[in-house]
C-alpha cells in the first residue's frame, strides 16, 4: 500500500473537504465498504494536510465510496479503526440509471473509467443543475440529512484525478 492516498475526486469548500473514491464493483456490502474505506484512508492524514489548510474549518469532512449500485458515506475525518461502518448507505441504481443510459452502457458493462466519468457528471449536475438537485434530494434525502449536499452546494472547487485503477 502506498503511503499517499489519492482519491478520485476532492471537493474543497469554505467549511471543509470531501474525498470521493469510485470503484466499479457491483453487489458490494457494508463489510467490503468498511475494508475499502480503511485501506483507502490509512494515509488520509498526510493527504489531507495540504487541503485542510485551505478550509477555515477542516473538521467538516466527508468520505464517499461510490459504486454503481450504492453510495457509502462517512461523515467526519476517518477513524483509525478497521471497523468504521458508513454513516449512510444509499441505494444508487436509480440515481445513476440516466447516466448509464446516456453512455449507452449498463452497470454491468461499463468500463471503470466510464463509471468515473458518470460520477463526475453526476457531481457536476449536483453542483450546477437545480433540476438534478431537486430530483436527488427527493430520491436521496440522506445526502441532505448528512449535510453533504449543503456542503457540496457551497463548495469552491471540485478536483478530479485519473485513478490508477478502479
Amino acid at each position: 500500500m502506498s503511503s499517499q492516498y489519492s482519491p478520485d475526486f476532492i471537493v474543497l469548500g469554505r467549511s471543509g473537504i470531501a474525498f470521493i473514491e469510485v470503484k466499479k464493483k457491483l453487489n458490494s456490502d457494508a463489510l467490503w465498504a468498511e475494508q475499502t474505506y480503511f485501506m483507502q484512508t490509512e494515509a488520509y492524514n498526510t493527504t489531507t494536510l495540504p487541503y485542510a489548510s485551505y478550509s477555515k474549518n477542516p473538521q467538516r469532512a466527508f468520505f464517499l465510496l461510490i459504486v454503481p449500485d450504492r453510495i457509502y458515506l462517512w461523515c467526519g475525518f476517518p477513524q483509525t479503526s478497521k471497523h468504521s461502518p458508513p454513516d449512510y448507505t444509499i441505494e444508487a441504481t436509480e440515481i445513476f440509471k440516466p447516466y448509464f443510459h446516456d453512455t449507452a452502457t449498463t452497470q454491468e458493462t461499463a468500463h471503470p473509467m466510464t463509471f468515473e466519468w458518470i460520477v463526475k457528471q453526476w457531481l457536476f449536475d449536483l453542483l450546477h443543475s437545480q433540476n438534478t438537485q431537486k430530483q436527488l434530494l427527493h430520491a436521496c434525502p440522506e445526502l441532505n440529512d448528512s449535510n453533504f449536499f449543503p456542503f457540496l452546494i457551497e463548495a469552491d472547487t471540485l478536483e478530479y484525478a485519473v485513478a490508477e485503477s478502479a
